[in-house]
Order: structure tokens, then sequence, then C-alpha cells
């Protein structure tokens, strides 16, 4: 994620192999432009995004199990509730008879 990895920014081009005279004027450009200190804030701002993403997906994650608990927990007080109504049928039929 980083600019630096992604692309070559803070690379210094091969030109100036062949023509080291300009370097100083491409170090001057690069100062003025302040290209390693833009790089360094958006990657600190990527870092943020990473991280508010990854919450994200671990908030997702963690609906998703909170919302089968919460089945699995109606599934049970259903099935209380039916035991406990045939129990009821079984008590009257048994007072019936």
């Amino acid at each position: 994620m980083n600019v630096n990895l992604v692309s070559n920014v803070l690379d210094t081009p091969e030109i100036f192999w062949s023509e080291p005279a300009l370097q100083p004027m491409y170090n001057a450009i690069r100062e003025y432009l302040e290209i390693p200190q833009r790089a360094k804030i958006l990657n600190d701002r990527l870092r943020v995004i990473s991280d508010l993403l990854s919450m994200l997906r671990d908030h997702l994650t963690n609906f998703g199990v909170e919302y089968q608990t919460l089945i699995i927990i109606y599934l049970i007080i259903i099935a209380v509730i039916v035991a406990c109504f045939e129990i009821a049928v079984k008590i009257l039929q048994s007072i019936k008879i």
C-alpha cells in the first residue's frame, strides 16, 4: 500500500547516471515540491484508511456472529415454549381422562 513501494516516486531516475550535472536541479525540484514529505503523508493516510477498513471488516464479521447467536437464542426460546405447550396439553389430557 505504500506509495514508495508501488511506484518509483522516491527513486532517483536513471538518467542521472548519464547526466550527473542535472542531479542538483532534480534534487532542488524534489525539495521544492516536497515529494518525500507528501509521500509520507499519503502513506500515513493510506495506513489510516487501511485500519478503518480492517475495523469495518471485523465489525461486519462480529455482526454476523452476533446475528447467528441471536437466531440460536430465539430458536431455543421457541423450542422451550413449544415444549411447555406440549407438557400443558399432556397435563390437560390426563386431567380429562
